[in-house]
């Protein structure tokens, strides 16, 4: 069905239309949108303080450098609180294990992300129950997810590594895992095998 919203033309204040661009500049929408959703605030049934309260209210927030309108948000804010959803709450913490992990040189916090490891891994092999199917089945998802991303984060830093290192150094990780150098430098693994040649290479 065609949209048929009413146009008509509307003379304002040239103060009051500066002030209009600069709260629609702010919310990043157009003038119309910003007039708009302020109508429809109009509609909505206005919250009325008992006047004692107000001042009270007053009071408290100017002791604390705020206006009466952000402590009574503040208030509100904390007494009615956004709710999370599950996968953005469990990517949170997830991205915070990591960090901890990285940095982590206390017992204590070692053995926290090893518990919180542990029962991510319990979820996903079924040792954690009490979960139903579908919660299971996401909190395997974002575990791993997280670990493709840990996977992936030390896979380039390897690579960054091995960057670094000189031919022998290279060589040398490839053989034994490590940067080692020896007086004495051990015959390539990519060496050809010469059958001239006194020494097997093995």
């Amino acid at each position: 069905m065609a949209r048929e919203d009413l146009h008509f033309r509307l003379r304002i204040p040239e103060d009051l239309k500066r002030q209009i661009e600069t709260e629609a500049e702010r919310h990043a929408r157009s003038m119309t949108a910003e007039i708009i959703e302020r109508i429809k605030e109009s509609f909505l049934d206005p919250v009325v303080l008992p006047s004692a309260l107000y001042e009270r209210v007053r009071m408290y927030a100017a002791r604390n450098n705020r206006t009466a309108n952000d402590e009574i948000i503040r208030l509100l804010e904390r007494e009615f609180p956004v709710q999370w959803p599950a996968s953005d709450r469990l990517e949170y913490l997830a991205d915070l294990l990591g960090i901890i992990k990285t940095a982590a040189t206390d017992d204590a916090i070692n053995n926290f992300t090893g518990a919180v490891e542990e029962t991510l891994e319990g979820v996903a092999s079924g040792r954690v129950t009490g979960l139903e199917e579908a919660t299971r089945k996401r909190l395997v998802a974002l575990w791993q997810e997280y670990k493709d991303r840990e996977n992936w984060a030390d896979y380039e830093a390897a690579q960054n590594e091995m960057a670094e290192l000189d031919e022998e150094e290279v060589e040398s990780m490839e053989r034994n895992h490590t940067t080692e150098k020896f007086a004495d430098r051990p015959i390539s693994p990519k060496a050809p095998f010469n059958p001239d040649d006194d020494e097997i290479p093995f």
